[in-house]
C-alpha cells in the first residue's frame, strides 16, 4: 500500500475510534487519473456514398397482427388433407396392418 501512495494511485486515511481514540484501521481512496495531454480526435467524415442495401427500421420489423390470426378463404386446414397420412419411417409391414 505504500508503494501505491508514493506513486500517487491510493491515499490513506487514518480511522479512530471516538470512544478511546485508538486507531482501529486505514480507509483506503483510490484517486483519479490525471493525464497531463488529453489527445483529441477529429470526428469521423461523413461519406457520400449511397450504400446499395435497404436500411432496416422499426417499422419494417414490426408485424400487422390483424392478417396473422386470419385464415385465407381458399385454404382449407391441412389436417383434412393429412388424415390418412402415414409417416414415411414406419416399417412397410405395420403400415400394411394400419390400413
Amino acid at each position: 500500500c505504500q508503494h501505491l501512495e508514493s506513486l500517487g494511485i491510493i491515499k490513506q486515511l487514518e480511522m479512530k475510534r471516538k470512544s478511546d481514540m485508538q486507531q482501529t484501521s486505514n480507509a483506503i481512496v483510490i484517486q483519479p487519473i490525471i493525464m497531463e495531454k488529453q489527445l483529441v480526435t477529429e470526428a469521423p467524415t461523413k461519406n457520400d456514398e449511397i450504400c446499395h442495401t435497404k436500411k432496416t427500421t422499426t417499422k419494417t420489423l414490426k408485424q400487422n397482427i390483424k392478417d396473422i390470426h386470419t385464415r385465407k378463404e381458399g385454404v382449407t386446414p391441412s389436417f383434412q388433407h393429412d388424415s390418412d397420412f402415414i409417416d414415411y419411417r414406419i416399417p412397410q409391414s405395420m403400415c400394411l396392418t394400419l390400413q
